[in-house]
């Protein structure tokens, strides 16, 4: 009888002890051909909920790593998200010079795995709405490459670079905000000097001269009312290196900003960039 209950008691123990184990979402090495790209989907996620739920996420990490000192906390991950908008998995990526700055006073975590652990736990709660494509739910990947700033009393600042096609977070942003900016307005926005300022932008990627490649990658850009181009999303890209030059270029370019009644007024607009060999 004793044993019987010394063996009830064990499993009760173990039962409650694996109910207090945290649920984490998977960290894997890579499956990126079971996913698209966000260039890939027609239609992808971007409701306010969406944004605050990664924004606060991201928040709580630096927030926990910061030991209440000003600290830089470099985010390079890939989130790979199911058909049902579940998030599946994490994988942690090479670090992204392009939003590393060690010019900082101040401590900087780079810790890739950590970060990857501490999202992993967050990532479990995260709802976003499915991606589809040609009406039908996909599964999608995107990547959080960016900087949350932490300083001392709790502000906490997310520095987002602007120039990545594959950005999880500039992706919710754009889709968010589109919906301030007008398709069809009496007069489009107007690059200053025409596509020619725009192509004088663009360095033709080294990877895209060896091996002869060519093409047209289509830009959808937030132009507000002074012409400034807000953010960028590829309609249609070619790769990813081709894609970041489509960005920049556009993103560097001040327009002459669509019209509406001779009012100025915020505008969306598709830009082609073509990318030819001479």
């Amino acid at each position: 009888m004793n044993k019987l209950f010394i063996a009830v008691v064990i499993v009760f123990i173990i039962a409650a002890a694996c109910s207090k184990t945290k649920q984490r979402v998977r960290i894997i090495e890579n499956n990126d051909m079971n996913y698209y790209s966000l260039s890939d989907i027609n239609e992808s996620p971007g409701s306010e909920k969406e944004i605050n739920q990664l924004d606060e996420g991201l928040k709580t990490i630096a927030r926990s790593v910061s030991n209440n000192e000003p600290t830089k906390v470099v985010f390079s991950h890939r989130i790979y998200i199911s058909k049902f908008g579940k998030v599946d998995a994490i994988k942690q990526l090479p670090l992204n010079h392009q939003i590393y700055n060690e010019n900082f006073n101040g401590r900087m975590i780079t810790d890739g795995k950590l970060l990857a652990e501490k999202l992993s736990e967050l990532a479990v709660g995260w709802q976003f709405t499915p991606a589809r494509l040609e009406g039908e739910n996909v599964p999608f990947r995107g990547d959080i490459e960016l900087i949350a700033v932490y300083n001392p009393g709790g502000e906490i600042e997310i520095v987002m670079p602007e120039l990545l096609s594959n950005n999880l977070y500039s992706m919710l942003d754009f889709n968010f905000k589109k919906g301030e900016f007008k398709q069809s307005v009496d007069q489009m926005p107007i690059p200053v000097g025409g596509i020619k300022a725009i192509a004088e932008k663009i360095v033709y990627p080294e990877r895209g001269k060896r091996l002869g490649i060519e093409g047209k990658v289509f830009v959808q850009a937030l132009v507000d009312e002074n012409g400034t181009v807000v953010n960028t999303k590829i309609i249609k890209g070619i790769s990813e290196d081709f894609d970041k030059e489509a960005m920049k270029a556009v993103m560097q370019t001040k327009f002459i900003p669509g019209k509406c009644n001779g009012v100025a007024v915020k505008t969306r607009v598709v830009v082609p960039i073509a990318f030819k060999l001479q």
